[in-house]
């Protein structure tokens, strides 16, 4: 029989039954409000669109939430969470049969003794779970764990909850089972060894001892219910929707979102940035009620180490503090959202909240990011309130990112050097401009610093002689060439990102590099708008910020190049025989640091090392924090721009970890990093032993001990 009665009645009688059926539905329905109003409170926020490629949704699910591969990143915490996940399922599926018992009737499946087995395993790791997580808290107290607004208090009441969970459900099976004379049908193995103290008890005594712990048990559960979407808990109802709607992996990583018609945007002064909960989509308000407060973010954080006033942690729950604080008063239509003023607010967003500087210490290097189990996008709402400070607030970022703005507007470039001198560095290398042959397979693009700093130009200089001795045919733009506009979108000028960006695409355009050949118009297919016939080309840089620009942000606006990074590339001649070097070359015991948007937002790390494993004797000793894993440089986000007042300097602290791994020398892959190491290097007093450089310098070094020469097109597409 599929549905049976229990051997006891847990509720006695009618009467008994109609109360618990009361207190259940009662319980849902509290329940079922709260959700209400969330999703109310979610659809504040602008739409977005997170339900294309369903097939790969649903791995993200598979992984993420019933494989939980996000926390299992971090073995120990990961594990007991794991099995707490886990236990908890198994847990109410039983609390469902508990449920029926109730109402006079139990499920098939779980009402049989192997289910009980399975769920005694569950109670024991998650009683074991528990010790870990209270051990952590009240004992390791791991850095990641602290919060600037939130107290230990919320955690521990919820594991109280859940061993209160654990030991009720332990006491209603052991109970149950004598009440039952001990029937086989109700045995479990904690049933049994629990009961063993208390079989000689009278029956009466054991049915009355079994329905109080069911009904402690269901009114825990209940409460646990009612207590979770009102609690910082909230994140075991909405991390599997988090995970299931999280970015695509057909999307760049590296990409920060495009406002489009930004210029109609103005003229109709709807907001270019976010300043207010409604600004920020409904899946960046989602992040928050995914946020588990683990502190992973913090505990990864560039900034955050080096004594600045930026917890990542502390961003997501400000945003979602914001959204429950003024979602109710927006619901009810007490804060008026169609202008400037915020009428009605206690604490604004940005400046109050979160205050400007906290935003302005945020280096995007993505750790963050990369670390978080549940899939939250912190570095989006930094840049997102960022923009508001920079093109809706008048004067509300720092002064020294002015001389930056103006350069980038005047000069197309961001040093503050005429652009036509641009290609000044080449001029005795025997470097061809592109418009001299517009049909050479591969771009060099140098970039901002590789035209114009002194330090940079030794390092398109060497890359050029590489580039020669493997007979690349190649070219530069040279004045043709304009900053990408990486500086200014990450630090909030999105306008004129776009300017410089558009800027760029015509003339890529217009040398055939685009392999776009046609646009939908209105479902129809269209030619594309080239002056010449798009064909394979490809474009090289050896700055990290050029290529994540062009390759994942220029698609934005319809510019689709094949980009590579310099280090791929080079491997790539390697591979192929076209470049030949001296194995074992490079003496010096050498450490390598991976360039954040090279690094985690590109997942470019074994050609660099690829490289110096073939150069270097004695290969790459690694510092501890490398590959995803990696400290930041300090300097992108545009904080290669700004002045760093508060703490120790972040390139200070990652110069330090690559003299501590005892080397002599460290390998970069990144002009912002090279020139923030030099700085680094110096005011440490190494300058005279330990020195940076860029692989494209060690292995100019290498070539003129050995040169080869060839023939080569461009690397294949990947």
């Amino acid at each position: 029989m599929w549905f049976h009665p229990p051997a006891v009645l847990p509720t006695g009688n009618i009467f008994g039954a109609v109360v618990f059926a009361a207190v259940l539905v009662g319980a849902w329905t509290f329940f079922a409000l709260r959700i209400r109003h969330l999703i109310r409170l979610l659809r504040l926020g602008r739409p977005e669109n997170r339900l294309d490629h369903l097939p790969e949704r649903i791995g993200f699910f598979l992984r993420g939430v019933l494989g939980q591969s996000g926390v299992l990143r971090n073995p120990i915490p990961g594990l007991a969470h794991f099995f707490t996940f886990w236990g908890f399922i198994v847990i109410q599926l039983g609390a469902l049969n508990l449920w029926a018992n109730g109402l006079g009737f139990s499920l098939p499946v779980i009402a049989t003794p192997q289910y009980g087995v399975v769920l005694d395993i569950f109670l024991v790791l998650v009683t074991v779970a528990l010790l870990v997580f209270a051990y952590r808290r009240a004992i390791l107290r791991p850095m990641a764990l602290k919060s600037q607004s939130h107290d230990w208090k919320d955690g521990m009441i919820i594991l109280g909850l859940i061993l209160m969970v654990v030991v009720t459900l332990v006491g209603t099976e052991t109970f149950g089972y004598l009440a039952a004379s001990q029937s086989a049908a109700e045995y479990t193995p904690l049933a049994g060894f629990f009961s063993a103290p208390f079989t000689g008890i009278p029956m009466g005594a054991a049915l009355a001892l079994y329905r109080l712990f069911w009904w402690s048990h269901i009114l825990t559960v209940l409460g646990f219910l009612i207590y979770i979407p009102y609690s910082k808990h909230l994140h075991l109802l909405a991390t599997p929707f988090n995970v299931f709607l999280k970015k695509s992996e057909a999307q760049p990583k590296g990409a920060l979102p495009l406002i489009p018609d930004i210029e109609g945007r103005f003229e109709r002064e709807e907001p270019v940035g976010a300043s207010k909960i409604t600004d920020f989509t409904w899946k960046q308000l989602l992040d928050g009620y995914a946020c588990t407060e683990c502190g992973r973010c913090n505990a990864v954080c560039p900034a955050l180490a080096t004594g600045k006033p930026l917890w990542p942690k502390e961003i997501i729950l400000g945003v979602k503090e914001q959204l429950f604080d003024d979602g109710g008063r927006l619901l009810a239509k007490t804060i008026d959202t169609s202008g400037d003023e915020d009428q009605g607010r206690v604490i604004p967003l940005v400046g109050g909240r979160i205050k400007d500087e906290t935003l302005w210490s945020c280096t995007n290097c993505g750790a963050c990011v990369e670390v978080c189990p549940v899939n939250i996008d912190h570095v989006t709402k930094i840049a997102d309130m960022r923009r508001h400070l920079v093109m809706e607030e008048e004067g509300r970022f720092p002064k020294e990112l002015t001389p930056l703005f103006t350069s980038m507007e005047r000069n197309n470039n961001a040093l503050q050097m005429r652009n036509d001198t641009r290609a000044d560095w080449a001029r005795d290398l025997g470097i061809k401009l592109l418009a001299d042959d517009p049909n050479v397979p591969v771009l060099y693009w140098v970039g901002c610093m590789g035209s114009f700093d002194a330090r940079n130009r030794k390092v398109a200089t060497a890359f050029v002689k590489v580039l020669q001795a493997a007979g690349v045919d190649f070219a530069i733009l040279g004045p043709e060439e304009s900053c990408t506009g990486d500086p200014a979108r990450r630090i909030g000028n999105e306008y004129l990102w776009q300017t410089l960006a558009q800027q760029n695409i015509e003339v890529l355009n217009g040398y055939g590099f685009n392999r776009r050949v046609a646009t939908a118009t209105s479902g129809e297919d269209v030619e594309a708008s080239v002056a010449r016939p798009p064909r394979r080309r490809t474009i090289v840089t050896a700055c990290p910020h050029c290529f994540n620009s062009i390759k994942n942000e220029y698609t934005q606006l319809g510019g689709d190049y094949h980009v590579v990074h310099h280090t791929q590339y080079i491997n790539v001649l390697m591979m192929t025989g076209k470049l030949k070097l001296p194995e074992g070359f490079d003496t010096r015991t050498m450490t390598y640091h991976d360039p954040c948007y090279i690094g985690r937002w590109n997942d470019i790390y074994d050609e660099p090392r690829k490289i110096l494993n073939v150069i270097s004797s004695n290969g790459v000793t690694e510092m501890g924090r490398n590959r995803n894993h990696s400290f930041c440089c300090g300097g992108g986000g545009g904080r290669v721009w700004m002045e760093e007042k508060t703490g120790t300097r972040v390139n200070h602290a990652r110069v330090q970890e690559a003299l501590d791994t005892g080397a002599s020398a460290m390998a970069a892959a990144c002009p912002f990093c090279i020139t923030m190491f030099e700085d680094g290097i110096t005011a440490k007093g190494k300058g005279d032993d330990f020195k940076v450089e860029d692989i494209a310098e060690i292995l100019a070094r290498a070539l003129e001990s050995a040169p080869t020469s060839g023939a080569v097109s461009a690397p294949a597409e990947e």
